[in-house]
């Protein structure tokens, strides 16, 4: 399948394609609903995987002929209540770190993303080892527009309990109130970070990290915004409607 090629796709119907592929083809891009994702980054280490070449050609040699856990990573297309993004099929083990960055442009405007990861089997209270994943927007790639959001695991990451899945808003700073306010995007620069391993100094994780996902919520179509307009109108008239007829 040509990755330069966009590549459309619902939860329903998820299109996987091996990572060392979208970052050795320079113009390798996957869309799914209004989002385009492309500019794909990758820096890490897997557990049973040794130091990865770093060229296109190098990595592309390299996956073609070595059944390394990074060939086999894999990313698609992804939809969680009813907001786009991006899935992984992971497999990490305890020590595993990952950062992925990538550039995601919407036909709408984005106003704020969610992380979401799967551990299996779930770590139980004073299990040693931590898990996270996270991603950030910084400032200076994004016109001054922040984020963070952590999903995790663990005493030392966690330490208020386990959570699976985060969201966050994009916020700027306003000069004129002094406040960071929610900001609106048709594109931005993403940092994704994966980590199952031992922060706490207590030993590494037992489990898996089996699955990571990020979605982006979009400013609604004006079509959407109509109709519920319009069922907004209709249960009003429903409504003096009915207390019409009770008062005869």
């Amino acid at each position: 399948m040509p990755l330069g090629i966009a590549i459309f796709s619902t939860i329903a119907r998820a299109d996987e394609i091996p990572l060392w592929m979208l970052l050795t083809e320079p113009d390798a891009s996957i869309s799914v609903g209004s989002l385009r994702f492309s500019n794909f980054g990758f820096f890490g280490r897997l557990a049973g995987s040794p130091v990865l070449p770093e060229t296109p050609d190098e990595i592309r040699y390299y996956c073609e002929n070595v059944p390394d856990p990074f060939c086999q990573q894999t990313i698609a297309p992804f939809q969680r209540n009813g907001d786009n993004g991006l899935a992984s099929n992971a497999g990490y083990e305890s020590p595993s770190f990952i950062m992925m960055v990538f550039d995601v442009t919407s036909s709408l405007g984005l106003r704020g993303m969610t992380i979401a990861f799967d551990v299996e089997p779930v770590p139980k209270p004073g299990d040693p080892g931590d898990t996270f994943a996270a991603a950030y927007l910084f400032p200076s790639f994004n016109n001054g527009v922040s984020a963070g959001v952590e999903a995790c695991t663990g005493e030392a990451e966690c330490p208020d309990g386990d959570r699976f899945v985060s969201q966050t808003s994009f916020l700027a700073y306003n000069p004129q109130t002094g406040r960071m306010e929610p900001a609106l995007l048709s594109q931005a620069h993403v940092q994704v970070e994966v980590f199952i391993g031992d922060i706490s100094y207590r030993g590494g994780s037992a489990s898996t990290i089996t699955h990571w996902d990020i979605t982006f919520s979009e400013v609604p179509e004006p079509a959407a915004g109509l109709l519920f307009a319009c069922a907004a109108g209709m249960a009003l008239l429903l409504t003096r409607r009915i207390r019409t007829d009770l008062r005869h």
